[in-house]
């Protein structure tokens, strides 16, 4: 898909749906993002709602995609930032993936990329992290 294409989904749709729902005063708002917006590859970020954006996604996996996601959180944040409290309130998701019958790309992409060791896999706290 054009990148073009990929901004005007992610930004542009969610300016347009945080915008019918305020003309149409639904009171929240959820949107799906990814956890891309803040985590790449060989990176173990604390994943908190706190968590900065990184100055450069050189190392994410989908990169254009997780530039227009952030983008569209930023909006997002700052809607809830100048929110008077009448407005949309906004709830914002970070899933790691989602996959279902007939997918055919993201988990095979992640199997992929684990045996070519492109991604690390960790299962419990990294070393170091005080829960470790």
């Amino acid at each position: 898909m054009p990148a073009s294409r990929v901004r005007e989904v992610n930004v542009q749709g969610t300016r347009n749906v945080l915008e019918a729902c305020e003309r149409a005063s639904i009171p929240h708002l959820v949107y799906t993002s990814t956890v891309e917006v803040i985590n790449g590859l060989h990176q173990n970020v604390e994943m908190t709602e706190d968590a900065p954006y990184p100055p450069s996604l050189r190392h994410f996996l989908y990169k254009r995609y997780a530039q227009t996601k952030a983008d569209a959180e930023r909006l997002l944040r700052r809607h809830a930032q100048t929110s008077d409290g009448r407005r949309v309130r906004i709830i914002i998701l970070r899933p790691v993936a989602f996959y279902g019958e007939g997918d055919k790309l993201h988990i095979g992409d992640l199997i992929h990329s684990i045996r070519r060791r492109i991604v690390t896999v960790l299962i419990g706290a990294p070393p170091g992290h005080p829960k470790h």
